[in-house]
């Protein structure tokens, strides 16, 4: 992770204006656990990206990650939600798997196409995806 860091600092001295290589630098920091520093260069990809495009979109991803890691789960929200904007896939998935009521109607509508699949009859599935946040 150090040879990781060194490599994207000497990408941003020769192009400080590069956003890419401070959001590839930030995730080598939070791999590290160096938030502080991991926050500072995804602040430093947005200026630069605008906030737009894929180097926004990650750098509000890996900030989501960082912030629902430390429990700011309305922050982690609206960075999910503008990553998602952007097209991140992965956003999208963050989102619904912090919503219990989207997780609840996707569980709802699997069981119902998978019945409807098979030609058997859905199963109750309210009370299973129930049972199943009780027990994770």
């Amino acid at each position: 992770i150090d040879g990781a860091i060194q490599m994207f600092t000497q990408i941003i001295e020769e192009n400080e204006n590069y956003a890419s290589a401070y959001n590839n630098r930030a995730q080598a920091y939070r791999l590290k656990a160096d938030t502080n520093r991991a926050l500072g260069d995804l602040e430093t990809a947005l200026r630069l990206s605008g906030g737009k495009g894929k180097v926004a979109a990650r750098a509000f991803c890996q900030r989501g990650m960082i912030n629902r890691k430390f429990g700011h789960d309305d922050s982690a929200i609206e960075d999910f939600k503008a990553a998602a904007d952007l097209g991140s896939a992965f956003a999208k998935s963050m989102l619904v798997e912090m919503n219990p009521y989207a997780a609840m109607c996707n569980a709802m509508l699997k069981n119902v196409f998978e019945a409807m699949a098979t030609g058997s009859q859905p199963q109750m599935a309210m009370p299973n995806v129930m049972d199943s946040k009780k027990s994770g």
